[in-house]
């Protein structure tokens, strides 16, 4: 099953800060983005490639890559780049911010 619908393991990974920005611009909170993915909500499937991983300081990391929604046809649109900021704490990965700038298709 996929994080993003696991409401206990979303929560899990998600830092206590954690932040998001997506692709139009909005910000969303934790709790905005536990609420959003709670609940059996319909989610598109998703292509993810290009993964980069540069280490900034002891127990940060900076992840990018691509993604895109497969739709229903196996057609791959909404390309967006992505960056996420992960931090070590308590023994564990967490993910404290997140980012989507939309990319030409």
């Amino acid at each position: 099953m996929e994080v993003r619908r696991d409401p206990e393991r979303l929560g899990t990974l998600l830092h206590t800060e954690f932040e998001e920005i997506d692709r139009s611009g909005r910000r969303y909170s934790r709790e905005e983005i536990l609420s959003e993915f709670h609940g059996g909500k319909t989610l598109p499937e998703i292509h993810s490639e290009g993964f980069e991983l540069t280490t900034i300081a002891d127990g940060i990391v900076l992840l990018t890559y691509k993604s895109a929604h497969i739709g229903e046809d196996g057609t791959r649109h909404r390309w967006t780049y992505r960056t996420s900021l992960w931090v070590r704490r308590e023994q564990r990965w967490k993910l404290r911010f997140h980012q989507g700038t939309p990319i030409e298709e």
